[in-house]
């Protein structure tokens, strides 16, 4: 390897498909830190934006496709952040952008070039058209109409050996010669093509969430894209949290084989997955499958400190909590009406608890964490302590501080403990539910309570809330990330 004084990092303006954008503060390490995220890039659009895949942009930790995404405007959001591209040895260096659509007209000649993978052929020119079929890589097509723009990208109408219908044109490589004769179907090389993967079982059908929702349940079959052709709405995003590797794998329909981690070969038919509905397009009369319920049984244990998953299988918390071979420290249940997790905290006060036996249902998604030796789940501590907390704000309403427009804005309703959000109130940990502090050094002088939670906001983290973002931000100029806070109950 080079030495790192001969290397060059790409700039935003020679970033290519499958080079990595990071937005990052230089002068902090090994921490998480406001400002701080990660994109992988389909498309360069020019001027420092792109087409990309990237996680967490909602503060949900999923994963999802984020069309026309300005690195450079998110990175002046925040002070000290700038932009970094990262490319991988023998990658996307070497790699030319995808042809545009504007190079494709109708009676071109084209082949499918996927990646490997095959390409699906859809009924409608976007991520929410009907899949008719998938073609091959390497599959000649012919051109048959003028390119259409919708979810980030460029649809072409095409007639196939399988059809007619329209495909996104990135996965397109104009084979230079028009198609004199008809379009067959390549040939059979299935006796020298290697192992092929089985589909195991039938696809279930899930309950179906609001647009841009998120619904949970058993996959029911090991093939990712049949799981997506199963449901009964246009699916953003597939993830499954692997409990080996504490981590999200994810399959995006659309997106090139190099990016989806959840395939054929992680995805099991009892695996629990949970699914973005994506955010148009209309939902169809597909019953949704009866879920393999069969009482509260023992979850595949995780980690000291991690996480596990599987369907809740009763609807009294003790005996989930009983049968589990492991220390419960969090229960968190997904509620598809509400769009939240309900929480329970064994030990901690009733109030604090969402999740009771009255909305605990045996068809639930559930995720438990264990606790680990020296983190035991009990009510907050009687006497006063200080420890040092990372400390972030949401907001209500934008203002008119650029810098202060991050992407915790929008949240002007009720918390997790019902009540609608107010300053004073802070989204914290769930073992941490009912706390409450005040910040040393705060400029407001505040007693802060938790009543709140989120995703992202896990140990000791307190996201504290502001109507305008404006205030917000002058605010945690002064109090800073890391502060020490003082728990009063």
């Amino acid at each position: 390897m080079p030495a790192p004084s001969r290397c060059r990092s790409p700039r935003p303006s020679e970033a290519v498909r499958g080079d990595i954008i990071q937005l990052a503060n230089d002068s902090i390490s090994g921490s998480s830190y406001i400002g701080l995220h990660t994109a992988i890039i389909l498309t360069p659009l020019g001027n420092g934006r792109f087409d990309a895949i990237d996680s967490n942009q909602n503060w949900d930790e999923i994963v999802r496709l984020r069309p026309g995404y300005d690195s450079l405007a998110s990175a002046a959001r925040y002070a000290g952040i700038s932009v970094h591209v990262y490319r991988f040895p023998g990658g996307s260096a070497t790699d030319a952008p995808p042809p545009p659509a504007t190079e494709l007209a109708a009676g071109d000649a084209a082949i499918v070039s996927a990646d490997g993978d095959c390409l699906r052929l859809r009924s409608a020119p976007s991520l929410a058209g009907t899949r008719i079929d998938c073609l091959p890589d390497g599959t000649a097509v012919s051109i048959t109409g003028p390119a259409q723009t919708a979810d980030g990208l460029d649809w072409v109408p095409v007639d196939t050996y399988l059809g007619t219908g329209w495909v996104a044109a990135i996965y397109l490589a104009v084979s230079g010669d028009p198609l004199q004769e008809p379009i067959l179907a390549p040939a059979d090389t299935s006796a020298d093509a290697g192992p092929v993967v089985s589909v195991e079982g039938a696809a279930y059908t899930l309950e179906v969430p609001p647009q841009g929702g998120l619904t949970s349940g058993p996959a029911g079959t090991n093939d990712p894209a049949a799981f997506v052709e199963a449901q009964a709405f246009p699916v953003e995003v597939v993830s499954m949290f692997d409990i080996g590797s504490q981590q999200f794998l994810t399959f995006i329909p659309g997106a090139p084989s190099f990016v989806n981690t959840l395939t054929a070969t992680t995805l099991t038919p009892d695996s629990i997955v949970t699914v973005t509905r994506a955010a148009s397009g209309a939902a169809t009369n597909l019953t949704p499958s009866v879920l393999p319920v069969t009482g509260a049984t023992a979850f595949p244990q995780p980690p000291e400190g991690g996480l596990t998953q599987g369907l809740a299988g009763t609807s009294d918390i003790e005996t989930l909590l009983a049968a589990q071979p492991f220390q419960v420290q969090t229960v968190l249940a997904w509620d598809l009406p509400t769009q939240q997790f309900l929480t329970f905290i064994p030990g901690a006060p009733l109030f604090a608890n969402s999740l009771s036996t009255a909305n605990l249902t045996p068809e639930m998604t559930v995720m438990l964490r264990r606790a680990d030796g020296s983190q035991v789940a009990t009510a907050p501590p009687a006497s006063s302590n200080q420890l040092v907390a990372s400390i972030t704000y949401y907001y209500c309403t934008q203002g008119s501080i650029p810098a202060s427009i991050g992407d915790g804005g929008g949240w002007c309703g009720a918390m997790a403990n019902g009540q609608v959000v107010y300053e004073g109130a802070a989204a914290c940990s769930p073992q941490n539910m009912g706390q409450q502090f005040t910040i040393v050094g705060d400029p407001n002088a505040r007693t802060y309570t938790c009543a709140d939670t989120g995703s992202a906001v896990t140990g000791e983290h307190r996201d504290i809330f502001f109507h305008n973002s404006d205030d917000g931000y002058q605010w945690w100029l002064q109090v800073g990330a890391n502060a020490t806070i003082e728990i009063l109950n």
